[in-house]
């Protein structure tokens, strides 16, 4: 019972069916006992009217004057039927009784004017219900027992259709008020659903608040979330600040080590000068990745900006073409204009970019080739492939570690791949080497979130 509302509709299900029986049950115990007294009522004016006719005959014995007005009583075993006794005979009976009495089965129940009700059996043995008086004639020394009765079908084939009418009701009636209940439920249960719905929103960083009128009831957990949201926001800023003002602080400080450790060398102590610089690079390079995984951060966080690729490529493409002049590099861009825009910040786009960018001019011969194109699911495709030695299929995995570098020769921390790839995942996105099949150097592909180009660059780019 993990569902609210699955549960809230079972209770009321379950209180529906329980009413419905309950109310149910009442009515056919009032229609029955409707039912019962009006069949009395015929039978107690029946017995009014024998009563009437009764009269004692020459004989001395009791007789009637007319027959009773409703012919049934003349037509054996027709379902109404009458009697009348002395004590310890039947003196009188209807003809429809023919040749049977009516024998007292059930408990007797008196009503007003000396009337008994309670059930027989008639001819054949069939159930009936009687009313019965004992009354006195002046001609005659002993009491008469006077008795009329009907079959009980009478009264059976009006409740069984009423039970029939009054399950088919009641049961369309539960199917409405559950039906009704589902309706209600999810009515109620509405504002949780918006409640997600603007938790989506707040993941995917198109708002950073639970905004809007909520009921009462939610009120209180809206304002709970948003003060978490903006406790949980200080934290995360304190805690970037702190780790950006550490590895900056500690910046000069290395820089002050490394300096000494080539006035060692200079004195003539290489080894420990060594020691001393290997040391300081490897911290310098804890500094550069903590520095990198606080901009990680600061992308995951800027998702739901627009950032039109084609500016950020060309603009870096005649950056790193000044930077890499005395490698007389061709570096091209192809296709950006029909590329989707980067949904991100764009910092964090130049950084991926210029990172992939810069480590194929460094390893490059002659050639880097950058492309955009619209990928599977709306997403844009940054490709950066080069013309440079590559790296073998089973070391790809080792350039994105921390730190480790494949050859030595070449200038740099180790971290740019590690980084691009940080940035990436914090954006969304994913970082794919391979081999370049046409330059035959690698081909960094990456795959980031996009929106479809809107016309005018919403971010304007610096011209170099």
């Amino acid at each position: 019972m993990r569902s609210l509302r699955l549960r809230l509709l079972l209770g009321a299900a379950l209180w529906v069916t329980v009413a419905l029986a309950l109310a149910g049950g009442l009515l056919h115990q009032l229609f029955a006992s409707f039912v019962e007294g009006q069949l009395v009522l015929r039978l107690e004016a029946d017995l009014d009217q024998l009563a009437g006719r009764l009269t004692v005959g020459e004989d001395g014995a009791a007789v009637l004057r007319a027959p009773l007005s409703d012919p049934l009583f003349e037509r054996p075993l027709s379902g109404i039927y009458w009697q009348v006794e002395a004590p310890g005979a039947v003196v009188l009976r209807s003809r429809s009784l023919w040749d049977g009495v009516i024998a007292q089965r059930g408990p007797v129940r008196s009503l007003n004017d000396g009337v008994a009700v309670f059930e027989a059996v008639g001819p054949a043995g069939a159930p009936v219900v009687a009313v019965s008086r004992a009354v006195t004639h002046p001609d005659l020394t002993a009491p008469l027992l006077l008795t009329t009765a009907r079959d009980a079908e009478v009264m059976d084939a009006p409740l069984s259709a009423f039970a029939r009418v009054l399950t088919v009701s009641l049961s369309v009636l539960a199917l409405g008020l559950i039906a009704a209940a589902w309706a209600q439920v999810g009515f109620g249960l509405r504002p949780l659903r918006r409640l997600r719905e603007a938790l989506a929103d707040i993941r995917a960083e198109r708002t950073d608040r639970l905004r809007g009128v909520w009921p009462t009831e939610v009120r209180p957990l809206v304002d709970d979330l948003n003060s978490l949201l903006s406790d949980n926001a200080a934290m995360v800023e304190a805690a970037r600040t702190q780790a950006g003002n550490l590895a900056h602080a500690l910046k000069t400080p290395l820089s002050v080590i490394g300096n000494e450790a080539a006035v060692l060398a200079a004195a003539g102590a290489p080894d420990a000068a060594a020691l001393i610089s290997q040391q300081v690079d490897a911290m310098r390079r804890h500094v550069d990745h903590h520095l990198a995984r606080a901009r990680a951060q600061v992308a995951g966080e800027g998702r739901g900006a627009r950032v039109p690729v084609a500016p950020s490529l060309d603009r870096l493409a005649r950056v790193l073409g000044r930077l890499h002049a005395d490698q007389a590099l061709t570096i091209s861009v192809a296709g950006s204009a029909a590329a989707p825009d980067f949904r991100g910040d764009r910092q964090t786009l130049e950084e991926i970019l210029g990172n992939l960018m810069d480590n194929a001019c460094k390893w490059a011969a002659s050639t880097v080739r950058v492309g955009a194109a619209p990928g599977d699911g709306g997403t844009v495709v940054l490709s950066v492939e080069d013309d440079g030695p590559g790296i073998p299929p089973d070391r790809l995995d080792d350039v994105l570690r921390r730190g480790r570098r494949l050859d030595e020769s070449a200038p740099g921390s180790g971290l740019g791949l590690s980084i691009v790839d940080d940035l990436t995942r914090a954006a969304g996105g994913r970082l794919d080497l391979d081999a370049s099949p046409e330059l035959g150097g690698l081909r960094a592909r990456v795959t980031l979130p996009g929106l479809a180009a809107t016309g005018p660059l919403a971010t304007p780019v610096d011209p170099v």
